[in-house]
């Protein structure tokens, strides 16, 4: 990456903590259940633009063990707080020990799993399976 798109790049970065500072601000906690949707929805974009300039090369090579078993359940754990705010979930669900304790990860972490999400979900599609080279000598 050029020295010109980093610096592009770091521009969009504090452009867009302004607006969800902007948007933050605006929307306040008066509706509990759109704040929380915000709060994940806005840190998954935040981890995607940080992927950005991660990921290297834009082809899709899917990393088929990184996809399903680190980056979609931590996207599906991210966007359990606000599901399990807005919508009852059934009973058999929270007895379940796992389920509680994904429900209080959410809860005290979204934007810390959104933000993990939006990173790892373009990673696990677009970086494919790292290979090791054997070195000559």
């Amino acid at each position: 990456m050029t020295v010109i798109r980093k610096l592009l790049w770091l521009i969009g970065f504090f452009a867009l903590f302004a607006v969800k500072f902007e948007l933050y601000k605006s929307l306040g906690q008066e509706n509990i259940d759109l704040f929380k949707w915000f709060e994940v929805g806005t840190s998954f974009v935040l981890g995607i633009y940080v992927s950005l300039i991660l990921i290297k090369t834009w082809s899709l090579r899917v990393n088929y063990g990184l996809f399903w078993f680190v980056a979609l359940p931590i996207t599906i754990v991210a966007f359990l707080s606000p599901f399990a705010f807005t919508s009852s979930l059934p009973s058999f669900l929270m007895s379940s020990e796992l389920v509680i304790w994904l429900f209080r990860t959410s809860l005290y972490n979204p934007v810390l799993l959104g933000v993990l999400s939006g990173i790892l979900l373009p990673f696990s599609l677009f970086s494919g399976a790292i290979t090791l080279k054997k070195q000559q000598g």
